[in-house]
């Protein structure tokens, strides 16, 4: 077993009747992130110095140190005092948070006396600090206790590690190319980086101050990018490999240290690529579609980037003469997933407004016209009563026909129809823009037929 020491100076107050002393010198408290903490029994408090500013303390006085948890090594802190004169430490009280030490001699005004090495158990630390304050006692004419207290010990409230993605997805899938390229560039790119807490993530000896924030140190991350990933699939392998195939210069990730792909269970998937870093530094991740010749349809696709950070806690940290098996102190923390941007197509995108659903009506009446000479799939998108969107077929549009919109069959096919009310839904047609135009209608139960204008943007060109 071994101790930890976190160190640094520390300052606080005490009032009296005109005179008395001062906790003096405060740098600041440790602040542990909760990855710091993983493994770690205990943790030390920072110094704290008591400055002397009376005329005298007598001899036999009794120096009263109460903090708001107790020490796990009450008998064991090191005291020191300026001048020289024994501190005697004479047993502790208050279920052990207080520490009183018995003074050998007269203490005078400028003497300081010195607080080392005090320990909490782990479990005593969370976002409420460890605080302690100071008084004497048995003076004849009193000194009172201090009037504010000294923050020592606290763990932050939220996770060391995150994500930021500062580069979305954001490629135009081109169908005048049927689907197989972007448009009007041949990549598109991801990138995003691990954010870190703590403001130093340097391994640190024993004694040594870390700064403001106290954390562990991160040894690796693995990203997670979700998607669409079936337009990556290699198709023309040779020979032929069963399961999903990545093909050659499809997802090329680089940066964060060395970039390494997974395999195994954790190979490349027709819905995730991961892969890991050495460093939590900024990674850039190009995707690419195949040659236009292997004629691999691009989706509308959204992507979704999320991580777990591999890092050695505190109990990690190298002290010297310690065995190395029982240093071996690591975790991980997974990291939420964050929007990494979508795949939208240059092709004709139409909204219907107010579309009902429930008994009074009767049927809908939407229809798809195309006039030039690419066959379209058509794709709805519907958003109800609050609800996410949900996507759904409606299947092709040749070129130079129209095409009746069966909403009602396409949706209760996928188990989605609104039982009552209005819902807005946008038609994509993966098809040139010029050549789709969409109409929309609706009758009720008694026969009365509801014209919508084509779209939201057309009530201009009405009046």
């Amino acid at each position: 077993m071994f101790r930890k020491s976190l160190t640094a100076l520390a300052l606080m107050g005490v009032a009296s009747h005109g005179a008395a002393s001062v906790l003096t010198n405060v740098v600041g408290e440790v602040v542990l992130t909760p990855q710091a903490t993983t493994t770690l029994k205990a943790v030390a408090a920072p110094d704290f110095a008591l400055e002397i500013e009376a005329a005298s303390i007598a001899a036999g006085s009794v120096a009263n140190v109460t903090f708001s948890k107790a020490p796990t090594n009450a008998n064991l802190v090191t005291v020191t005092h300026s001048g020289g004169v024994v501190l005697s430490y004479s047993g502790a009280t208050n279920d052990g948070k207080t520490l009183n030490y018995t003074t050998a001699d007269v203490i005078v005004d400028g003497d300081v006396i010195t607080f080392q090495g005090t320990e909490f158990a782990i479990a005593d630390v969370s976002s409420t600090p460890i605080s302690v304050d100071a008084s004497f006692s048995n003076v004849g004419s009193g000194i009172d206790p201090a009037t504010a207290k000294l923050e020592l010990i606290t763990e932050t409230a939220t996770d060391q590690y995150g994500l930021s993605v500062t580069l979305d997805a954001n490629a135009v899938v081109d169908v005048e190319a049927a689907r197989y390229a972007f448009d009007p560039v041949a990549g598109d790119e991801i990138t995003f980086a691990t954010t870190d807490t703590d403001g130093d993530t340097e391994a640190v000896a024993l004694g040594e101050q870390r700064g403001t924030v106290v954390g562990a140190v991160l040894t690796g991350v693995t990203y997670t990018l979700s998607g669409d990933f079936a337009w990556a699939e290699d198709i023309a392998e040779d020979p032929v490999v069963a399961g999903f195939q990545l093909a050659a210069g499809a997802v090329d990730c680089a940066g964060g240290g060395a970039v390494t792909e997974l395999a195994g269970d954790d190979a490349p998937t027709a819905t995730s690529y991961k892969f890991s870093t050495t460093s939590g530094a900024s990674v850039t991740c190009t995707l690419t579609p195949q040659a236009v010749a292997s004629e691999i349809v691009l989706p509308t696709a959204e992507f979704e980037v999320s991580s777990t950070v591999a890092y050695d806690d505190l109990a990690d940290d190298a002290v010297a003469g310690a065995d190395a098996a029982a240093e071996a102190a690591a975790g991980t923390q997974a990291v939420a997933a964050e929007d990494a941007g979508e795949w939208t197509i240059n092709g004709a995108e139409t909204t219907v407004f107010a579309v009902p659903f429930g008994a009074e009506v009767e049927s809908h009446s939407i229809f798809v016209s195309n006039s030039g000479t690419t066959t379209g799939a058509i794709t709805g998108s519907m958003r109800w009563n609050g609800n996410d969107a949900v996507v759904f077929s409606l299947g092709n549009i040749e070129a130079g026909a129209n095409k009746y919109l069966n909403i009602i069959e396409a949706l209760t096919a996928a188990g989605e129809l609104p039982p009552f009310g209005r819902a807005d839904i946008t038609f994509t047609v993966n098809a040139p823009k010029a050549a789709i135009a969409i109409t929309a209608g609706y009758n009720t139960a008694n026969g009365r037929t509801n014209l919508f204008v084509e779209d939201q943007t057309s009530i201009d060109t009405i009046f």
